[in-house]
């Protein structure tokens, strides 16, 4: 949402009050204020919406203007103060992000030819670290610090910085964020993802770059039903013969030692190579069928797909291609 300076927010009221339409819920299921307390929960949340996500200033001028917005968009009658207003975050936060996140995600399933995509749903997923605040609090949930003898004082004031690590899963079609985890510095983005697994959609398709690799993760996302396709670099071995069968069509295994000696099953992959012009991508997908595969990464944008030691063309249907071309993989 984009900031707005204290003049613009007045003349934005209708705007700010669609906001409110389509990311807050009618009715929140939260305990009713009780003695002095006068912030009802569409409130709370709609306050915390302008504070945080519209205006600029110090937090005592945002809430004050949030709030004056807030009681005309809505026609409300209720104050808010700075205090009043962290204290009923900090009772109310979580279950009214929880909420708001969910009637979100409900929204966004009713949006027709919007929600699913080539058969499934889709999300990207990637992490992001941003620097907080350093209170004493801040330091000692997220900071790297370890005990051990730093080289130099800057080296030790660095790992002091407090860092959050924020792993967020965007709805690839809409672009909004439908889940997200935060973590410190040193938290691990494919674990944000594997907790995460299960709030998602059954048909899920995740799509994420070279971070998120391991047989752990990919067999979790099998597991619960999902399918990926994630961007590969020479860090992951994949295997084109298991013993006497060998694979063809660019179909590949993932079968790291660690899985082998646990007896543990391969997992069959299809290895995709992308012509950008510069550079070649390469991919892999748990997903075998090659015209969704090159609908899914070409997004009819591309000027051909050749599928190598078959002879298979398809044709994109736009003048101006992403890729130049890509290649199902069936090397020698």
């Amino acid at each position: 949402m984009p900031h707005q300076d204290t003049g613009d927010i007045r003349t934005n009221l209708q705007a700010l009050k669609a906001v409110f339409a389509e990311l807050l819920p009618r009715s929140f299921d939260l305990p009713r204020p009780h003695g002095n307390a006068s912030l009802p929960p569409m409130a709370l949340a709609a306050t915390a919406i302008a504070c945080w996500g519209w205006l600029q200033g110090t937090l005592d001028d945002r809430v004050h203007m949030a709030a004056a917005a807030v009681r005309e968009s809505l026609r409300g009658d209720f104050t808010a103060t700075r205090q009043g207003l962290l204290k009923a975050l900090a009772r109310h936060g979580e279950a009214l992000l929880q909420q708001v996140v969910n009637h979100v995600a409900a929204q966004l399933r009713e949006l027709k030819g919007a929600w699913t995509r080539h058969g499934k749903v889709n999300f990207a997923v990637d992490g992001t670290k941003f620097a907080a605040p350093r209170t004493v609090a801040n330091q000692t949930r997220f900071s790297a610090r370890k005990r051990k003898q730093y080289a130099s004082n800057a080296n030790r004031s660095k790992a002091d910085s407090a860092q959050l690590l924020v792993t967020v899963i965007w709805h690839l079609t809409v672009g909004l964020p439908y889940r997200w985890r935060a973590a410190g510095s040193t938290g691990s983005e494919r674990k944000a993802l594997g907790e995460m697994l299960d709030e998602l959609p059954a048909n899920a398709r995740i799509i994420a770059d070279a971070e998120y690799v391991g047989y752990p993760l990919w067999s979790a996302i099998l597991g619960s039903g999902r399918s990926f396709l994630v961007r590969v670099g020479s860090n992951v071995t994949l295997l084109k013969k298991l013993g006497k069968v060998r694979t063809h069509a660019g179909l590949v295994h993932f079968w790291p030692l660690n899985a082998m000696r646990n007896l543990e099953p391969p997992i069959a992959l299809r290895l995709i190579k992308i012509h950008t012009g510069k550079e070649a991508i390469y991919l892999v997908s748990s997903e075998l069928n090659l015209q969704i595969l090159f609908r899914l990464i070409c997004q009819h944008r591309v000027a051909e797909v050749r599928v190598a030691g078959r002879g298979q063309v398809f044709e994109g249907d736009s003048e101006e291609p992403l890729v130049e071309k890509v290649e199902i993989m069936n090397e020698a």
